[in-house]
Formats: C-alpha cells, structure tokens, sequence
C-alpha cells in the first residue's frame, strides 16, 4: 500500500504561549463577556412572556339502543381500554394531584413522590 502524503502544514501551539496571549487580551475578554451578559438580559427582559398549557379533553358520547345492540364487543372494549387509559392520565394529572395531596395528607408531599 502506498501512503498518501498530505501538503498541508503542521503548526505546534504551545500551551504557555496561549495563556500568555489570553492574558493580555483579558480586558478585551471580560469586555466581551459582559457586553454579551448585558444584552442577553436586555433581551429577555424586553421579550413578551411565552405561557405553556397542558389539558384534557373528554367528550362524553350519547348511548343510544341500536348503537349498544349493533356494535362489535371487540370495539366496546378497545372504546373502554381508551376511556380508562384517559381517566388514568386525567387522575394522575398535577392539578387532581395537588389537590388530593392538599385535602388529605398533612404534612406536604411533593407531586413528583406521590406518583
């Protein structure tokens, strides 16, 4: 096999050499950093708040006659599997938690451990 050679050239940093120069130019440095600290709090200051909602939705369908006798017993099930499912996640939510956490348990018990 033959090796390819490559054209570029090596150049070795010394580590004392760039810590030298960072010393120098540490006023410029700390410049830097606190005219980017400042405008990043300027920033988020100034921004409009950004608000994040979770909820559940269950929307209760009527029962008639012909829709109970004429319907396939695999889908009730799957249909009760799903109702189920989403009365777990609506009990196990952090607004039913708190709550239950505050009526029952006298001495404050975090959400995170009550599950």
């Amino acid at each position: 096999m033959v090796e390819a050679q490559s054209n570029c050239d090596e150049q070795v940093l010394d580590l004392g050499n760039v810590i030298q120069v960072i010393r120098r130019r540490f006023r410029l440095v700390l410049f830097m950093f606190s005219v980017t600290v400042v405008i990043t709090a300027a920033l988020s200051f100034l921004m409009p708040p950004t608000y994040e909602g979770v909820t559940t939705l269950r929307i209760k369908q009527s029962k008639s006659l012909d829709n109970s006798l004429l319907a396939d017993p695999h889908e009730s099930d799957m249909g009760m599997q799903k109702l189920l499912s989403t009365y777990a996640e609506i009990i196990r939510s952090r607004t039913v938690v708190d709550t239950v956490i505050a009526k029952t348990q006298p001495k404050k018990i975090s959400y995170e451990k009550m599950l």
